[in-house]
């Protein structure tokens, strides 16, 4: 009787033991899950960025996470890019679909499919001092410098809650302009994909400055973007103004003429990304500007006028 009552007793704490150890796998299995879920193109992953093309269409880029595939045996996420907009020279509302990138994480790396192969997109795993050819750039000699990422700085962000890693890049030899990617998001001050003015990696009209990201766990995450994100330019809002900009090429100053009132002066680039510039009355001092091609937004009294320009 006694040994059956052991019997008994050894069999429960077993028993015990054994769903003990098997919650604690569940747990750390989900939890791992969670943790990956963190990294990149979470479920319901959504992208909006600002979108121009200098001659009246003004809108968003939006890039969504749609769905999985296996790409030559690699598991890779589906984004889905559209441009929504309003065109204000034929007062159209308009909507394209761009297409379809493909992507996936490894150990801190996120590749983008390209040419049939897997290039580095983002590498959150860099240290001060690394760098990676910027994805998607041509393979040429011509200005190899500029299409790499740079790596000068690194830490972790709190954004809703979640430790996100970043990594402050530029591309080498180009003027220290840097920009920020963070975990989940990417750039945080241009497109998701990078541009070099140089090389031409993309085309500079698919999308401009983040807006907003969002997923199914992680609330809308804008930093600098003060409208809603699917916010589209109306001629309802305002209208067009005609002016001229002189001389255009320009090396060292720009005239604004045909207004009297400027209320606000914007120069950005053809990703978008605001430009520093100085200004005395309506001359444009803009001798610190890279070589390259910019868009400047003119407010006058509720008007718009924006226009393309070449700094020489």
């Amino acid at each position: 009787m006694l040994v059956l009552l052991l019997l008994i007793f050894t069999l429960r704490f077993i028993k015990k033991k054994i769903m003990k150890t098997l919650l604690a796998t569940l747990f750390i299995f989900n939890f791992s899950i969670l943790l990956f879920a963190q990294s990149w193109a979470d479920q319901g992953a959504n992208w909006k960025y600002n979108y121009s093309n200098g001659f009246g269409l003004e809108g968003y880029t939006q890039i969504k996470y749609v769905g999985d595939t296996v790409i030559g045996g690699q598991n890779a996420q589906i984004l889905d890019k559209h441009l929504y907009g309003y065109d204000q020279v034929s007062s159209e509302d308009v909507e394209y679909d761009l297409g379809s990138e493909y992507t996936y994480e490894n150990n801190g790396v996120v590749y983008l499919r390209h040419n049939n192969s897997w290039d580095t997109l983002y590498h959150f795993n860099a240290g001060v001092g690394d760098s990676w050819r910027a994805a998607k750039q041509p393979q040429t000699s011509v200005c190899d410098s500029n299409s790499r990422l740079l790596v000068i700085a690194t830490g972790t962000k709190t954004v809703n809650a979640i430790s996100l890693n970043y990594v402050v890049v530029e591309l080498e030899n180009y003027n220290g302009v840097a920009d920020t990617i963070l975990e989940k998001v990417g750039f945080i001050n241009s497109y998701m994909f990078p541009y070099d003015d140089c090389d031409g990696a993309l085309d500079v009209n698919e999308g401009g400055a983040f807006r907003c990201y969002s997923d199914q766990n992680f609330p809308t995450y804008k930093p600098r973007y003060g409208e809603e994100c699917d916010y589209i330019l109306n001629v309802n809002d305002e209208s067009i103004i005609k002016l001229s900009l002189v001389p255009n090429p320009a090396s060292s100053q720009l005239e604004i003429q045909g207004v009297n009132r400027i209320d606000e002066v914007r120069v950005g680039d053809l990703q978008g990304k605001n430009c520093a510039f100085n200004r005395q009355g309506n001359t444009l001092l803009i001798e610190q500007l890279p070589k390259g091609v910019y868009v400047i937004s003119i407010r006058s009294q509720g008007k718009l006028f924006r226009q393309k320009f070449i700094k020489e």
